[in-house]
């Protein structure tokens, strides 16, 4: 059998000396303590970094109306509206494509029949 390489060696010879205090480390209440406090502040912390995020959008947003300007949600917003016209858009588009489809099939131009596209007003 070939012999590992330098670096395997290495690394299995640090492996063997320090994995047995570490794993010894980690099963003391001591380390569960701790890992469970540390565990508590990271998600107290991140409970209040939303916050403050909630709170400065709040501000911002109050400073851009204040200068006529539209904020984050504000363009969300249009956008979704923006979406949502698109797509009425589309489905008209679709029905105005089908009705000329079938006055053509019915021997038709597919435009007379009173409807929007009825002529000039």
């Amino acid at each position: 059998m070939a012999k590992p390489p330098l670096w395997r060696q290495i690394y299995d010879r640090v492996e063997r000396a320090v994995a047995p205090r570490l794993e010894a480390g980690v099963r003391t209440g001591m380390f569960a303590s701790t890992l469970a406090t540390v565990t508590k502040a990271q998600a107290e912390l991140n409970r209040r970094g939303s916050q403050l995020a909630d709170q400065l959008g709040t501000i911002s947003a109050r400073g851009l109306h204040l200068v006529n300007l539209p904020a984050a949600d504000d363009v969300t917003r249009l956008r979704a509206e923006i979406r949502d016209l698109d797509r009425r858009v589309r489905d008209l588009t679709r029905q105005l494509d089908q009705g000329d489809r079938e006055g053509q099939a019915n021997g038709g131009d597919g435009k007379s029949g009173g409807g929007a596209g009825a002529g000039p007003h």
